[in-house]
């Protein structure tokens, strides 16, 4: 094998490797960032699951490849999907996620009835991370691609009155 085949593999590999590695500190962020928001809508805390980091990872790498941010079209988890620029902290991401679609939904007195599926683009990645019925998430970011895994999963139809409540 020529010695420059050889080192394109080797710095091929060393990307593949670096490129699945978990951000730890992100991860860490998120979490706490979620569970500040939840307890702030009086919903117990979520929990890390490396099992679902993984696969959040695994879906970032794929969405920074392609460079686009679409949902999965039959997906396992609940998913909140974005792009932020590469200093953005876990909890700023998470920030970004909640601020205006909480005050979306407070606006639109969504709070305790079930609100149009027609304004779902305006308050679903809010009413995610609060979810009730979601005890678990994983975490992955790949150049500013990141995905938040959610299991249960959360957004359904007929069950935004049990599991999103009002500030406290």
């Amino acid at each position: 094998m020529a010695l420059r085949q050889l080192i394109f593999l080797c710095l091929l590999a060393t990307v593949l490797c670096v490129k699945v590695k978990l951000n730890k500190k992100f991860i860490n962020q998120a979490l706490k960032r979620h569970n500040e928001i939840r307890a702030l809508h009086g919903v117990d805390p979520v929990v890390i699951s490396n099992r679902l980091s993984k696969y959040a990872q695994k879906r970032a790498n794929k969405l920074a490849k392609r460079r686009d941010l679409v949902h999965r079209p039959n997906i396992k988890y609940g998913e909140n999907l974005s792009f932020v620029s590469g200093s953005a902290s876990g909890m700023d991401h998470v920030d970004n996620l909640y601020t205006e679609e909480e005050q979306h939904y407070s606006d639109n007195n969504y709070y305790g009835r079930e609100p149009p599926q027609s304004d779902f683009l305006n308050y679903g990645h809010f009413t995610q991370i609060v979810w009730k019925g979601s005890r678990k998430i994983g975490v992955g970011k790949a150049g500013g691609y990141v995905v938040i895994s959610y299991e249960p999963a959360g957004n359904f139809l007929g069950q935004f009155r049990e599991n999103v409540y009002k500030k406290v």
